[in-house]
């Protein structure tokens, strides 16, 4: 096995670092969004990041959008995971007809977890 496997290997078996990203303050009815290969570029070696962690502590309801397609709402108050989405852009849009989220309100910690039983079997029925 020469050392590009053995590295692919490790990143399968370990993971990656947890990336955390703040959007700041969101206005009522704007967006914010990123690539993570540009707010996170230590993070292309362990492309695609596939899991992450959204805690919505605003009073406003959100709408995220991975990759520019599938849409999740995130009720104020609440946290919402996933681990089944390859992710390189992240899109979150405030649904507040009145009000804004204050900045750090929001918090999403992005990462590629290591393989798991579940995860590996899903992949061999593909």
């Amino acid at each position: 096995m020469n050392l590009r496997e053995q590295r692919a290997l490790r990143i399968r078996r370990e993971g990656s670092p947890y990336y955390r990203w703040s959007p700041g303050a969101i206005w009522n009815g704007d967006d914010a969004y990123i690539f993570l290969d540009t707010q996170f570029p230590e993070s292309r070696k362990y492309a695609p990041l596939d899991w992450y962690e959204i805690v919505n502590n605003s009073l406003s309801n959100i709408t995220i959008t991975l990759n520019g397609g599938q849409q999740h709402p995130v009720p104020a108050g609440t946290i919402r995971k996933d681990d089944l989405t390859a992710i390189t852009s992240f899109n979150i849009h405030n649904d507040a007809t009145a009000g804004g989220i204050v900045d750090g309100e929001v918090i999403i910690t992005f990462a590629r977890q290591p393989i798991t039983q579940d995860k590996a079997l899903r992949e061999a029925q593909r």
